[in-house]
Parts: C-alpha cells; structure tokens; sequence
C-alpha cells in the first residue's frame, strides 16, 4: 500500500495521481479525486487507533493516538474545496481535508500492481490555507515490495 502519513493542526486537502509507464506509453492505472466522498473520513471526537474505510475501498485512513481530532469540529474527511474554502485560486471539487487533527493521521490507498511496468510516476497535490503552527508538518513515503 502506499502510505501518507499527515500531522496537520490547520486545514490541508489532498488529490492524488499515479501513473505507471509501460515501455513509451502513458497508462493512468490509479487516480483519486475524492469526487462523490463528501463527508467521507473521519470527524471528532475519535478514539485510539481508528480507521476509516472509503465506500470506494480505494483508500483508508487510520489514527493512532488520542491526542487529536477532540471536538465535533475536528477532523480529516472529503469536502468540497470550492464551497468551503470561497477562494479563486485553490483546487475546485472535492478533496481530502484536515482541520485541527493534532495528531498522526495516515491516508493509504489499495494495494498497486506495478510488477508489469518499467517506470512510475506519482503526484501529490498538497496545498494550505491559513497559518500553520512551527509543530506542523506533512511526511509523505510510499512503499514498494511490501
């Protein structure tokens, strides 16, 4: 599975691409835009260890502390980025959103196959609004083979 570990106290979404290539041509064999999620995800309060599962079964999202995602208004789930936000410029559609989460909160998508093709490419959109404290941060990894 590839894995993205975020640790967000402000308000980050997320889309996601992957594209494979086989010998000279181009094959999108993975994308996530989060379209038809709304609401998707996890909202506080949550408990230790939690996970969440997509209805799509593409992706999950998993906590491992009870440090975070406290309030009713806390939370990593898909909302429509041009609604809340209000703002020309950012990403228009749904996308994968963290308010307040004060802790670890990993996204990993379902397992891909790529035995078949000889090179890859992965894209992350990543992109906040507002301040972001000197504690933040984003760890991004992925892992091959298991």
């Amino acid at each position: 599975m590839r894995t993205i570990s975020l640790l967000k106290y402000g308000l980050l979404s997320v889309l996601l691409g992957m594209a494979f290539l086989p010998l000279s041509a181009q094959m999108l064999i993975y994308e996530e835009n989060f379209e038809n999620q709304l609401g998707e995800g996890l909202t506080g309060p949550v408990t230790a260890s939690q996970s969440f599962t997509s209805t799509s079964g593409k992706w999950l999202l998993e906590t491992t502390a009870t440090i975070g995602l406290t309030a009713d208004s806390d939370y990593a789930r898909v909302e429509d980025s041009a609604a809340f936000f209000d703002l020309t410029g950012l990403p228009f559609g749904d996308a994968l959103q963290f308010r307040d989460v004060d802790e670890p909160v990993t996204f990993r998508t379902q397992s891909i196959a790529i035995s078949s093709f000889d090179s890859a490419r992965f894209s992350l959109r990543l992109f906040e609004v507002g301040s972001l404290e000197s504690s933040d941060s984003i760890q991004v990894a992925y892992i091959l083979d298991g």
